[in-house]
């Protein structure tokens, strides 16, 4: 028998030493209590580099993983600059491209007054994510086995 005096604390690792359920939610509370305490969170404007670090990442990381071959330098200046540095297939630039787009405008609802509703995405705003990513990249790399009727 356990002879450790028992507390109403929950316990922050199991016996495996994994966090608890209770031990998780304890540093979230303690975590947006100090939020609350410093200020909360910064605004888009304050976290702007924070932001663009992030969109530089994400662009980079969930194309290359369909094979894009962008360096993550190479990412960063497309989308900051505006201009294509290598020498790298278009198809490869105008992917980033697109995702990026998509990846900016999921970003700006995320911020729009009414996101809070709690409604799920609908079709239509899916539908409008495929044409933001594929689009420009569809014009000089369609799909293998897309008719030629077929667009994004």
């Amino acid at each position: 028998m356990n002879n450790e005096p028992q507390s109403d604390v929950p316990a922050i690792r199991d016996r495996r030493g994994r966090p608890t359920r209770a031990g998780i939610y304890k540093q979230l509370a303690e975590g947006l209590a100090q939020l609350q305490r410093i200020g909360g969170l910064p605004s888009p404007l304050e976290a702007e580099d924070i932001w663009g670090d992030i969109w530089y990442a994400e662009a980079h990381n969930s194309t290359a993983i369909e094979g894009n071959t962008l360096l993550l330098k190479e990412v960063e200046i497309l989308l900051r600059d505006g201009r294509a540095i290598g020498n790298k297939e278009l198809g490869d630039y105008l992917e980033v491209q697109g995702y990026a787009t998509a990846a900016r405008w999921v970003y700006n609802q995320a911020l729009a007054p009414d996101w809070t509703t709690g409604a799920l995405i609908s079709m239509s705003e899916v539908r409008h994510l495929h044409h933001l990513i594929m689009s420009q990249v569809w014009e000089v790399r369609p799909h293998d086995q897309a008719l030629p009727e077929e667009r994004p």
